[in-house]
């Protein structure tokens, strides 16, 4: 049977460029006055795995006020962010942002989907290093969990990406996961 070690190797460096590129969002939208909540992949992997380079990563997926888009976008072109796309029916943006793809999303899922609110998510974030390694705001768990359920929903469970899956999967198992209070 093959090793996974390659395969975790690459992953593993994508988790490196992608804390680079985290870091320099985090760093410049702190000095606008942003407040920015790192979600998915770039926490799950660190939160969820023994190792990072068990879960793919894509991008760089944040959420954000919808009121603070405008000072994202300017923020991103004081910093030489290339914008990739923009929607303003979803209220979302990307950029590549030291060569990796990071997408600032201001709801959890369409608009109107899903009654979470981002700012409910933030008020209840918490400030945090671990396991990050950097300042971020760590998403609380409940929370976390209903963005990662109604991402693999909009993607119609079969066209989720395996890592999102995995992350439902493994989800009940982490400490302080409760699906009494999931439920509610």
């Amino acid at each position: 049977m093959p090793t996974m070690a390659p395969l975790y190797a690459r992953e593993r460096a994508r988790h490196g460029h992608a804390l680079l590129a985290l870091e320099a969002v985090l760093t410049s939208c702190a000095r606008s006055g942003v407040e920015v909540l790192p979600v998915k992949g770039i926490l799950t992997a660190r939160l969820f795995y023994r190792d990072p380079g068990e879960r793919p990563i894509r991008d760089v997926d944040l959420r954000v006020r919808a009121g603070d888009l405008s000072l994202v976008e300017q923020t991103a072109q004081h910093q030489g962010w290339r914008l990739l796309s923009r929607s303003w029916a979803y209220r979302t943006l990307a950029f590549e942002v030291l060569g990796f793809l990071v997408e600032f999303e201001s709801h959890v899922g369409p608009p109107g989907l899903c009654a979470l609110r981002i700012d409910d998510m933030l008020r209840r974030a918490r400030p945090s290093v671990a396991p990050l390694g950097l300042a971020h705001l760590q998403p609380e768990i409940h929370d976390h969990a209903v963005l990662l359920c109604v991402n693999a929903f909009k993607d119609k469970l079969i066209d989720a990406v395996p890592g999102a899956i995995r992350d439902l999967e493994i989800l009940p198992l982490q400490a302080g996961f409760d699906a009494r209070r999931f439920v509610e």
